[in-house]
């Protein structure tokens, strides 16, 4: 019987131990929460996106479909592009635009102007992200991904983009 207690309790302690940590795993920030019953991820099928969306209300300069509070960008009618630059939508642990609460997700910001911008990158294969250290150079559609998060003079994130490498390194956006 005591075993058994010692086998459950050791069991327990290793389950908690391998879900603790002091943040989130930061690809989980690849995902936008648009309400509580929907997300939105790179990768979703156009006709999937645009369920929950709605139509678009036109295109922005860098030929990305505006959806009132976010910017999508689509590759082969895939989402390979999400831009939120307000507050509306955050990311599913919870970055938003206008917040400063991001110090324990182990973000690393290089200072551009007055702004800062943290890129984090992702390697992207059956479904599954993997961070790595750099951009992958020669990168196809749905090798790998990146989170560019840019905060301003104040520390407040001004933007947020999820995008699939190749797609933003060509800007082969669909039409």
């Amino acid at each position: 019987m005591k075993r058994n207690f010692f086998a459950v309790v050791l069991s327990v302690s290793l389950i908690l131990c391998s879900c603790g940590g002091s943040s989130a795993d930061l690809s989980d920030n690849l995902s936008v929460k648009i309400d509580d019953d929907n997300t939105l991820s790179l990768y979703a099928s156009r006709e999937d996106t645009e369920s929950i969306l709605g139509s678009a209300s036109g295109t922005n300069a860098l030929g990305l479909f505006e959806y009132g509070s976010v910017s999508i960008g689509y590759t082969d009618d895939k989402v390979s592009a999400i831009v939120l630059e307000d507050d509306f939508y955050s990311t599913v642990p919870g970055l938003r635009i206008g917040s400063s609460d991001y110090a324990d997700m182990d973000l690393s910001f290089a200072e551009i102007g007055k702004n800062s911008i943290s890129e984090t990158y992702f390697s992207y294969s059956e479904g599954e992200y993997s961070q790595i250290d750099d951009s992958i150079s020669d990168a196809s559609f749905e090798d790998g991904a990146y989170l560019d998060v840019i905060v301003d003079d104040s520390n407040s994130i001004k933007t947020i983009g999820i995008y699939d490498m190749y797609s933003a390194k060509t800007a082969d956006f669909d039409k």
